[in-house]
């Protein structure tokens, strides 16, 4: 056990960021594994999905605290701003980093959705997918694909597209739920959950779909609804797992 109350984790080196859902502790936490230390570096409740800067001194979350909209923030030592492009709030969640620090996250902008890349500072956005339910994506490590959670063909599954958003592909097919992907470190495998059996488990795949195989039941569900606080735990599309290295 890493931390009790807890989802949405990132991993950085031996440095571990998650949503708390502590009634005495709630926001976003930063801890090194394995230590007692915290700090609660943003307090909103709303605040969810924090992510570390490629140089680890800065976060990125989303959060929903200008409204139901969710924006990109990013923290400046114990302060924290909504991020911009072209001078307007970058709305989206989800957000995730490639390889060459931008970022990819879930939005709807300008009556278009789908995945979108952004630079740190917000200078580039680029539009990836235009699906309204593409979500939760993920970088390899080279950079090269990202995957990410779809229901495009009805059902929710992991699929994987190109870095410049061609070559869409369906890599799991069950009748149930399957997402929320994550890559290994050498880029062989993803690893995501699905509750095709039955049960909330954590399954395995090559990068191109094949040879799907049960690791672990995860002995509960991740639906993510918290029942402290139904208005801010929006479901399991907005959980995360990750592959620490």
């Amino acid at each position: 056990m890493l931390a009790q109350e807890a989802s949405q984790p990132a991993v950085r080196g031996n440095q571990l960021a998650y949503r708390s859902w502590r009634a005495d502790n709630r926001g976003l936490i930063s801890m090194k594994i394995g230590a007692n230390e915290q700090w609660r570096f943003v307090t909103f409740f709303e605040a969810a999905s924090p992510i570390f800067s490629p140089d680890g001194q800065f976060f990125i979350f989303h959060s929903r605290q200008g409204g139901e909209t969710p924006a990109l923030y990013r923290t400046f030592g114990e302060n924290h701003e909504v991020m911009r492009h072209d001078s307007f709030p970058i709305q989206g969640n989800s957000p995730a980093l490639t390889p060459d620090e931008n970022i990819i996250y879930r939005s709807c902008t300008g009556g278009s959705c789908g995945l979108f890349l952004t630079s740190l500072d917000g200078g580039f956005l680029q539009q990836l997918t235009t699906h309204a339910n593409d979500t939760a994506p993920v970088a390899s490590p080279d950079g090269e694909k990202i995957a990410f959670t779809s229901n495009r063909s009805g059902n929710w599954d992991v699929y994987a597209l190109d870095k410049n958003g061609q070559d869409v592909r369906q890599l799991t097919q069950y009748a149930g739920n399957d997402g929320l992907p994550t890559w290994s470190p050498d880029g062989q495998t993803i690893a995501y959950v699905s509750d095709h059996d039955g049960t909330w488990a954590v399954w395995a795949m090559t990068s191109t779909g094949d040879n799907q195989q049960l690791l672990f039941d995860l002995q509960g569900s991740i639906d993510g609804k918290v029942q402290i606080d139904l208005n801010n735990s929006l479901g399991w599309l907005e959980e995360r797992i990750v592959w620490i290295p």
